[in-house]
């Protein structure tokens, strides 16, 4: 599909779920655990920062930053700037855009889409009505079953694809209001989506959104990847 998903869960080294946010400032200082019972069965294994790579640690940080007071800051330390940021369905999200030096030394641009996660301490959203969407937990068809004329344009079918219904109804009014974003940014700007719990699952889903709306080309010329943190699965 010529892009990648990746799912971590962060914890501190005894296997307890940790402060996942300092642990991500202090740049992956120590080994991640994923042992413990809730990793039984999964092959889950523990993880040094260099296996990681810097990628996925520059993601957690800013899946960390958008919970930040001084988010623009936090941001700003990690080389990119904030372009937009908002609330839509009771999430909170943020674009970012930036440069970054690639492997021949060269300079590239690069943007970030980090989107919030259920935050119950968070007084600026409606907790309850988005508690009883995240309750909406029905499989739903991610899109219509697209006819062969759909697939030859878009190269992408959602037909088969289940959703948790009430993260798919969010996914879409963030869909509105990221977008625009993304149109507006530098042809050469590569996004790369990130969230923590609930914003991880919806980073999935925008992904898919973006496939059925803008086709695999666009995904593959202007998504680098995604990742997630202690996002629960929401795909069937």
């Amino acid at each position: 599909s010529g892009y990648c998903i990746t799912w971590c869960y962060i914890c501190s080294t005894n296997g307890v779920p940790g402060d996942w946010f300092a642990l991500v400032k202090r740049r992956m200082g120590a080994s991640l655990s994923v042992s413990g019972g809730a990793f039984d069965g999964y092959g889950a294994v523990e993880v040094s920062p260099e296996e990681l790579g810097a990628g996925v640690a520059d993601a957690a940080m800013f899946a960390a930053s958008v919970y930040s007071a001084n988010a623009v800051g936090e941001v700003n330390s990690l080389g990119q700037g904030v372009v937009a940021n908002g609330t839509a369905a009771d999430i909170v999200w943020m674009v970012t855009e930036g440069f970054q030096t690639n492997r021949e030394g060269g300079v590239t641009r690069c943007g970030t889409v980090a989107i919030k996660g259920f935050d119950a301490s968070d007084k600026e959203v409606d907790k309850l009505r988005l508690a009883n969407r995240i309750a909406m937990a029905d499989p739903v068809p991610l899109g219509r079953q697209f006819n062969e004329t759909n697939i030859n344009s878009t190269g992408f079918s959602a037909g088969n694809i289940l959703v948790h219904g009430g993260v798919l109804d969010i996914a879409k009014e963030l869909y509105a209001d990221i977008m625009p974003h993304l149109d507006n940014a530098h042809p050469d700007t590569v996004f790369t989506f990130t969230g923590h719990s609930m914003g991880g699952c919806l980073s999935v889903v925008l992904l898919l959104l973006i496939a059925q709306g803008r086709g695999v080309v666009f995904v593959k010329e202007r998504i680098k990847t995604v990742y997630t943190f202690g996002a629960p699965p929401v795909l069937a």
